[in-house]
């Protein structure tokens, strides 16, 4: 992985430029069908008032504390729908789903302190928010965590966590932290160097689409002999067809 701060979304990493990252899949909140009338048809009366009671009961309900309205307040101000975009309303409406304990709010608190969207750059807290919803098992933000670790970003430079995390995200599928586990057994950061591993996870992520594994797959074969490649390949492929549980020891 290059030095450039990479973030996740919902397919993986990518470039901390695309502010897409933040998560606004899955938790689309749902006012009461009693709010709209319904036509004899059965079909919900789509008019700009229908729309407008919409908005009225979700920002009702995320004054109320509804984490699904919180969260869809703040994707809509970050996307704009139709209106200016307006990074501080979505960081305050991702914070305060974050101080609820949502992990995909805390994910998207902590990119947004990364990067400095709607409130100023605050490493410290991207790594904060970052540990919060890492502990929850988001892999997004625990590949993040690894990288904080990795580069001493905001938290002191500790291989041996970076390990860990990028690991935990690994297991948890995310692609880019299976690439960057694997170089950094390659790099042998804080441990002797292992090939082998280094091989294992690499090629997990080039089965899982990163173009750039693909590339160092094809580096790492040219160093290894066919029954060091075939053992490695064999390796990974028990860990893919567990479902990442068969992965332990690698």
């Amino acid at each position: 992985m290059n030095d450039d701060i990479f973030v996740g979304n919902e397919d993986g990493l990518v470039n901390g430029n695309n502010e897409s990252i933040v998560h606004c899949g899955g938790n689309i909140y749902s006012p009461n069908i009693s709010a709209f009338a319904l036509p004899e048809d059965g079909k919900i009366n789509h008019s700009a008032s229908a729309a407008a009671v919409m908005e009225d009961e979700i920002n009702c309900a995320a004054e109320g504390g509804d984490v699904r309205a919180q969260i869809e307040l703040a994707c809509s101000n970050l996307k704009g729908n139709g209106k200016p975009l307006d990074h501080a309303e979505a960081f305050r409406w991702y914070r305060e789903a974050a101080e609820l304990g949502n992990c995909h709010a805390q994910f998207s608190v902590g990119f947004m302190y990364l990067e400095g969207l709607g409130v100023p750059r605050d490493y410290k807290q991207a790594f904060f928010w970052f540990s919060m919803a890492a502990e929850q098992g988001d892999a997004s933000a625990q590949a993040n965590l690894a990288w904080l670790y990795e580069h001493g970003i905001g938290v002191p430079q500790n291989d041996a966590e970076a390990i860990r995390w990028y690991r935990l995200a690994a297991i948890n599928e995310d692609p880019y932290a299976q690439l960057s586990l694997g170089l950094m057994y390659l790099r042998g950061c804080g441990f002797p160097q292992n090939p082998s591993a280094a091989y294992v996870w690499i090629s997990i992520a080039a089965w899982n689409g990163v173009a750039e594994a693909e590339d160092e797959q094809e580096k790492l074969e040219q160093a290894m002999t066919p029954d060091q490649i075939s053992l490695a390949w064999q390796r990974a492929k028990a860990c893919i067809s567990s479902g990442y549980k068969d992965c332990a020891d690698i």
